[in-house]
């Protein structure tokens, strides 16, 4: 019996996010363009680093491509033609001598300045908004006293049935993770043989590392949490130790974080860019065909540290666009209801990840939604996954047992995202459809502390869809097919829809979903909702 699933995704919209300030603030006073965090830090005097962001070109061009290499392809090329249109400030820079880091991730400078320099630049028509570039200290979780050499299947592994696909044949091969953490130890017995970089006998960093903190050339991790946080999406040894989900799927990285895990905007869009279109060592020659397909990020940027949730969002959509998916970290703030409130957690566009524990239970630590924090009450986390006493890779050839957080649930997530790529591998450059497989064929769990503003029973703002399941996952993507429909644009209001119909074979998923409905605003600005659907027979 046929089901009909809707899922409506977006072209090539990166630009329309910056219409989040609306038609009403183009005219604003130059002074409104700095963003009230950056006021404050300027009002000593001193110099500091800060985004100067500038305006969308008029028409934003659409993306008609449909695999990933041809849509990794196509947004590159749209954002260096984007990226072009920041020479007049450039030069305008260069004659007042004011040193300057070009994005195209996103249409930003990096400059450093006093309050005098962000003041004319403000008063530039160019100009869209001033941004801070805040060093943020992240709240990385750590391991317990317990430190275990067991050869036995992390729990984790077998909660979410990633053992039974393995036993399918299905390892994640073919897939490609990206890691953006405090680093990796690339040589780890768990992670050498499926480094990128490695051959089997030589070793090539070019294309498959980038270090933002400290441009070091070859991969390394003075915290540790990136390589745990790695070996939990993709770790096996070979020898006894299969600690990841998808232990077939290769991996590249980028570091993203020092060693006390403080990162900074400017970081996260340098990874964020690397990973659009990855470059040799030196950053040169980028070659979008070599993008990930997944990115873990168990990492956050609090806008009460300065951080713009706007600019993140502006860079995952488009890595989004491009067929790349982003997947992030809930935070560790619960159990309060909307705790969940710092980007990249909050992004409508990502998937976001909670944690349980070995007993079943949502973590008391796992931030709950709705999301208040940009006044959307967007629907977070999306599903939960294994988060808290997780086994992995540690640096120095290690392993370790003990680290609890939604950054340990994160990786769970992407490496069953790697796992159905490659048994489905036409979901390859669809991260929304791959999202939108994992959330509907996810565990429910009931929670009445933070109920769903859909009035769906399915969903609530604890567990999201609830606890991931690779075996349901599996079943669901083998029997839905990609159908490619006409773009939809109704109204003045450019809701640039774009359908993508789900035909599943699976009736086990009768019944009720929600997906999210994207669509920009130019008065109300850019917001994100969960939209109830029915699954009916066909």
């Amino acid at each position: 019996m046929k089901r009909t699933i809707q899922v409506k995704q977006w072209p090539l919209v990166f630009i329309l996010l910056l219409l989040l300030i609306g038609p009403a603030q183009a005219g604003a006073p130059a002074t409104g363009k700095i963003s009230p965090w950056l006021a404050k830090q300027l009002a000593s005097g001193e110099k500091t680093s800060f985004f100067v962001i500038l305006h969308p070109q008029a028409a934003p061009p659409q993306l008609t491509a449909t695999t990933k290499t041809a849509k990794v392809e196509a947004v590159y090329r749209q954002l260096q033609a984007e990226q072009r249109r920041q020479r007049p400030l450039q030069r305008w820079l260069g004659q007042h001598h004011v040193s300057y880091k070009s994005y195209w991730i996103i249409n930003a400078l990096l400059v450093q300045g006093d309050h005098s320099l962000a003041k004319q630049l403000a008063k530039r028509k160019d100009v869209l908004r001033i941004e801070g570039n805040p060093l943020i200290q992240n709240d990385l979780p750590a391991a317990l006293a317990m430190t275990s050499t067991t050869n036995n299947l992390p729990w984790g592994l077998s909660a979410i049935g990633a053992d039974t696909l393995w036993r399918e044949g299905i390892t994640g091969q073919g897939a490609i993770i990206a890691g953006n953490d405090t680093g990796i130890q690339w040589d780890h017995p768990a992670l050498k043989q499926h480094y990128r970089g490695w051959n089997g006998s030589t070793v090539d960093h070019n294309y498959n590392w980038w270090d933002a903190v400290n441009g070091r050339k070859v991969p390394y991790d003075d915290h540790g949490h990136g390589t745990h946080t790695l070996g939990t999406a993709i770790g096996d040894d070979g020898n006894g130790h299969r600690i990841g989900v998808a232990p077939g799927a290769r991996w590249i990285g980028c570091k993203n974080m020092d060693r006390y895990g403080v990162g900074s905007p400017a970081r996260y869009l340098s990874c964020f860019q690397f990973f659009l279109a990855p470059t040799d060592s030196n950053g040169q020659n980028p070659r979008p065909e070599l993008a990930p397909d997944l990115i873990i990020n168990s990492w956050s940027c609090p806008p009460s540290e300065g951080c713009s949730a706007d600019t993140l969002a502006e860079a995952i959509l488009n890595l989004e666009t491009a067929g790349i998916g982003v997947i992030v970290a809930a935070g560790n703030d619960g159990p309060a209801c909307s705790s969940v409130k710092d980007p990249p957690g909050i992004d409508g566009n990502a998937l976001t990840v909670g944690a349980s524990n070995s007993s079943g239970q949502l973590a008391l630590f796992s931030s709950r939604g709705p999301v208040q924090r940009d006044g959307s009450w967007r629907s977070k986390p999306d599903v939960v996954a294994p988060g808290v006493n997780v086994y992995s890779s540690v640096p120095g050839g290690g392993y370790q047992g003990g680290w609890q957080g939604t950054s340990m649930a994160t990786p769970h997530v992407v490496g069953l995202g790697a796992l159905l790529l490659s048994a489905v591998p036409t979901l390859s450059g669809h991260p929304y459809a791959l999202f939108d497989i994992i959330q509907a064929s996810s565990w429910p769990h009931t929670d009445a502390q933070c109920p769903g503003q859909t009035h769906d029973p399915h969903y609530n703002n604890s567990w999201g869809w609830g606890l991931v399941n690779a075996p349901h996952a599996l079943s669901l993507a083998q029997n839905t097919k990609l159908i490619y429909d006409e773009e939809l644009t109704p109204g003045w209001k450019d809701w640039s829809w774009s359908d993508r119909v789900l035909q599943s074979n699976e009736a086990a998923h009768s019944g009720r979903y929600s997906i999210k409905a994207h669509f920009t605003d130019a008065w109300q600005g850019f917001s994100l909702h969960h939209q109830p659907i029915t699954v009916t027979d066909q």
